[in-house]
């Protein structure tokens, strides 16, 4: 039961990541206007995913170090937004999205549906990060 909710909320999560490209796209807002607000989501999505290292570590007595490195997409996201603008941005969070999905596969103890789904959101972010540098 949990996975339908997990499957469908994941790519709840994805109607921002596509639709901004796309309203780029279709000219109905500027870029700017649709790189500003990609940005903004991008950012605020890497910060949540940091939440899944807070709980593994909190399930984890033997994980001090994660909770430390659960804030680090937060920290990440909000140096990104705070001193870089348009490609620079872009191609930072996706980086960020990506060496986050590495270290899910190294660090977290999940099990291997959330692993897998996690896989195909990224994939699926990366591709608008690329949609969104091409439309810039």
């Amino acid at each position: 039961m949990m996975t339908k909710h997990m499957n469908f909320l994941g790519a709840a999560g994805l109607i921002p990541f596509a639709g901004l490209p796309l309203l780029v796209l279709m000219q109905l807002v500027s870029v700017y206007e649709g790189v500003a607000w990609f940005t903004i989501y991008s950012a605020l999505i890497l910060s949540f995913l940091g939440g899944i290292h807070w709980y593994d570590a909190l399930n984890r007595t033997s994980s001090v170090s994660q909770l430390y490195i659960a804030m680090l997409p937060s920290i990440t996201a909000f140096t990104v937004l705070l001193f870089t603008q348009g490609a620079t941005t872009l191609i930072l969070l996706k980086v960020s999205f990506l060496a986050l999905l590495f270290y899910d596969f190294r660090q977290l103890q999940m099990n291997a549906h959330y692993l897998r789904l996690r896989t195909l959101l990224t994939g699926v972010v990366i591709g608008c990060h690329i949609a969104m540098l091409w439309l810039s």
